[in-house]
């Protein structure tokens, strides 16, 4: 039996769907999961959309390997331990052209072909051999241009090797949970840490690590499949065991406190994990809030208490966050509003689009 050789496939960005269906193992029609729906949203509807997407086959992914290894090998019929990585580019692309640009990197002006592709270039998509969870480990651009929006935690470069060349891309990692290896929690918990782990020279961890962390300390370890997700205090360990102390706060003190934390912390590059109920349920969810849009308007000024007396201070109100949110996408609009006479916090997910209404109920800040 031959070994698989690696192949670079160009394709046009209409086949989306189908190419995430062949690259899953699906023998059904194109998958359609919410995820995958927004992700064509999202690189469709990008300043520059996507034209082609490169594909790559077979891929290594260190964090599917992890999750293979502990957990996806011991099954009966195991997938595959082998990925495919999407790149999608904004150049129109035809496979002629695409394997004359490859051939042509041997040549002059190899440097000018790589600025051209580096300019071109949105991310790339994992997907793992898992028609019921395909998205893996994913890196896009987020939107610029806009000044009122923030993206301090998105400002991690990731080195990315194609054909030869060094492509260089700035995101925060994003994945779907699969309910094997991880929840909700230790996929926003994946997200947050990749950041803070890789400013301070560290390898970024897998699923498989954040796991493991949150609850091999604790009297009973993690049991997989992980169909419930991470408690509070696991969540906690599992920072600890990353080598940080977690800060825990939430919005019972004055409401202008706590968004200029959340504020302050997305503003140094640190991501905020957010724990919320779900509205109608007992069941919480876990997201990672990646950046924020501001609100043109300065928010009530705080006072606060100071050695020499109490000092005003003002700053702009926050109109939106954008999350990373395993059930819907990476860079999800969202809303956070202050309902009732009770002060209730909410979060509310705003897609663009029609089609995620059973996504959008409202999440629950508890104190």
């Amino acid at each position: 039996m031959s070994e698989p050789r690696l192949r670079l496939d160009c394709l046009p960005f209409q086949d989306f769907f189908a190419i995430i269906a062949r690259a899953s193992g699906s023998s059904g029609s194109p998958i359609r999961l919410d995820q995958v729906r927004y992700l064509e949203s999202y690189l469709r509807s990008a300043p520059e959309p996507a034209r082609t997407i490169i594909v790559e086959q077979p891929y290594v992914d260190r964090h599917w390997l992890e999750e293979y290894t502990g957990y996806y090998a011991t099954a009966l019929i195991p997938p595959s331990s082998q990925a495919t990585r999407l790149h999608f580019v904004t150049l129109d692309w035809t496979e002629a052209q695409f394997k004359a640009w490859v051939e042509s990197l041997a040549g002059p002006g190899f440097e000018d072909r790589e600025r051209t592709l580096n300019a071109a270039y949105l991310g790339f998509v994992v997907v793992r051999p898992l028609p019921a969870a395909p998205i893996g480990r994913t890196l896009l651009r987020p939107y610029v241009g806009d000044p009122d929006r923030v993206y301090a935690p998105a400002q991690i470069e990731t080195t990315v090797h194609l054909a030869g060349m060094e492509l260089h891309i700035e995101g925060l990692p994003f994945q779907q949970q699969d309910q094997g290896v991880g929840a909700c929690a230790t996929t926003a918990l994946w997200s947050a840490l990749a950041k803070v782990r890789r400013t301070d020279g560290q390898r970024a961890p897998t699923p498989l690590e954040v796991t493991r962390w949150a609850t091999e300390h604790r009297v009973q370890a993690r049991s997989f499949p992980a169909i419930a997700g991470l408690d509070l205090d696991q969540m906690a360990e599992a920072i600890r065991q990353a080598g940080y102390q977690p800060h825990v706060f939430g919005p019972r003190e004055e409401e202008e406190i706590f968004l200029l934390a959340v504020k302050t912390y997305l503003a140094s590059g640190i991501p905020v994990v957010l724990r919320a109920g779900l509205a109608g349920s007992s069941e919480y969810h876990a997201l990672t809030l990646v950046g924020y849009r501001e609100a043109k308007a300065l928010a009530p000024p705080l006072s606060l208490p100071m050695d020499g007396g109490p000092q005003t201070l003002g700053f702009r109100g926050i109109e939106r966050f954008y999350v990373h949110d395993d059930r819907f996408g990476p860079y999800a609009r969202s809303e956070y509003e202050v309902q009732g006479e009770a002060g209730q916090r909410t979060l509310h997910l705003r897609p663009t689009e029609d089609g995620y209404q059973d996504l959008c109920v409202p999440m629950h800040l508890h104190d």
